[in-house]
């Protein structure tokens, strides 16, 4: 659509034509006071929009945020029961019992895994990171090849998409 708008008055009577370009510059100047208001009414609409599509966006991270905070604090109330457990699985003399409890664990495990929480043990020979494991203690070795490395862990793990609830208390080995 053209914003240009071709006007022609014809005038009526004499001194008519002064009359006619009178009205064309004010029929001109009412054209350019609506298009400007219109493209300020379109800016306007334009912000409000993005403002909106923020705020939403904002809205399902911080949602988000909260539910995965929920989550975090359930999962580090229960972390205590897994070492609870692992303590009676290590002394648990029956093979009845020893069964009840790593079921018992895999359903805590299941439960947690439902909400995006992961259970990690490291096993021996893994690389050490200490984003994940808490190092409680360093055993020597001979084999360079296993420095830095897990030697014994301790106590699992917890983790989420969103990071390390719990790092893995474990056993460091160091070359000298």
């Amino acid at each position: 659509m053209s914003d240009d708008i071709d006007v022609t008055i014809e005038p009526e009577e004499d001194g008519a034509e002064i009359q006619g370009d009178k009205k064309l510059k004010k029929l001109r100047d009412e054209l350019k006071s609506v298009k400007q208001e219109r493209d300020n009414n379109l800016a306007g609409w334009q912000r409000s929009k993005a403002d909106y599509v923020n705020l939403s966006r904002r809205m399902r991270e911080q949602e988000s945020a909260l539910g995965n905070l929920g989550t975090v604090r359930v999962a580090k109330s229960i972390v205590g029961v897994f070492d609870s457990l692992d303590a009676a699985l290590e002394s648990a003399a029956e093979e009845g019992t020893k069964k009840g409890i790593e079921q018992v664990i895999k359903q805590l495990e299941q439960a947690l895994g439902e909400h995006g929480v992961t259970r990690y043990i490291p096993k021996a020979g893994e690389p050490f990171n200490p984003e994940r494991h808490e190092p409680v203690q360093t055993v020597a070795t001979d084999d360079e090849k296993m420095d830095n490395t897990i030697s014994n862990t301790f106590q699992s793990g917890f983790e989420m998409e969103s990071g390390v609830i719990r790092p893995a208390r474990v056993a460091v080995a160091k070359h000298d």
